[in-house]
This record gives C-alpha cells, structure tokens and sequence, in this order.
C-alpha cells in the first residue's frame, strides 16, 4: 500500500520488445499512447478511471501492462491485458 506503480498503454502488443530484471516487457513500447503513475491503495489495487469521449475509438484494441519499480519483493511487472473499448 502506497506504493507507486507505472501504468503504460499501448496501441500494439509485443511479445519481447524488451526484458528488464523484473520480467518481460510485452507492450509495444513504440506506440505509448498513455503512461499514468498510480498509488496502490490499501487493498493493493491501483485504480484509473477514463472517461471514453471519442465514439471512433468503439471497437479499437489496446494493450496495458504496470510496472512496480520498487516494492519489499524488488522491481515487478504485471502480465499484460488488452483492451477493447466496447459501446
């Protein structure tokens, strides 16, 4: 809890597009479109909200993965997640 954890989007995936001691990086890091920092409440959740404004991105992929750069188990990366904006 407390903690800060890196949230990065992408517009692309990437099996290997890079590997640091905390694991595999697995977003195109190439096509960044949002980089957040969030705190880990109490729960060990990290939450974002983001309204959806633009109905053109309804039905467009994209591809999330966290990034803890420090914790009392050292450097973490989360698996990676797709996103699909749904109507």
């Amino acid at each position: 809890p407390g903690d800060s954890v890196m949230l990065f989007v992408s517009r692309s995936s990437s099996y290997i597009d890079g590997v640091i001691s905390a694991g595999v990086v697995l977003v195109g890091t190439n096509q960044i479109v949002l980089q957040r920092t969030l705190t880990v409440n109490p729960n060990g959740d990290a939450l974002l909200s983001a309204p959806i404004t633009n109905p053109s991105l309804i039905g467009v992929s994209f591809f999330a993965q966290s990034y803890l750069p420090s914790s009392s188990l050292g450097q973490q990366i989360s698996n990676a997640l797709e996103i699909i904006i749904a109507p």
